[in-house]
């Protein structure tokens, strides 16, 4: 396991340093690795799984920097929605109502 820890943690440190200079993104992957890692955790998976998740949820808008660079901030639609929205959007009620 304290491979695993390590490799991850090697990947987090690269990841901030991909993104130095922009603490959203900073917060915004850091957030996203606590919650699929807990989530993988109270789920049980297996060290190969959890660590598969971590690097997934770590790396997840790796895509984001480079097409910001070249495309410029535009608004994105929901697949199958007619109306914009940002990530800062509310979650619908009907998502999380059962949770409640």
């Amino acid at each position: 396991m304290q491979n695993t820890a390590h490799l991850i943690a090697l990947i987090h440190e690269q990841m901030f340093n991909y993104e130095r200079g922009n603490p959203e993104r900073i917060a915004h992957l850091t957030k996203v690795h606590d919650y699929a890692r807990t989530i993988g955790l109270l789920e049980g998976l297996d060290e190969e799984t959890l660590a598969t998740l971590e690097t997934a949820a770590l790396v997840h808008d790796i895509g984001i920097k480079e097409s910001l660079e070249k495309y410029g901030k535009q608004q994105r639609r929901f697949a199958g929605e007619g109306r914009t929205s940002s990530c800062k959007s509310p979650p619908d009620k009907a998502l999380i109502s059962p949770l409640q």
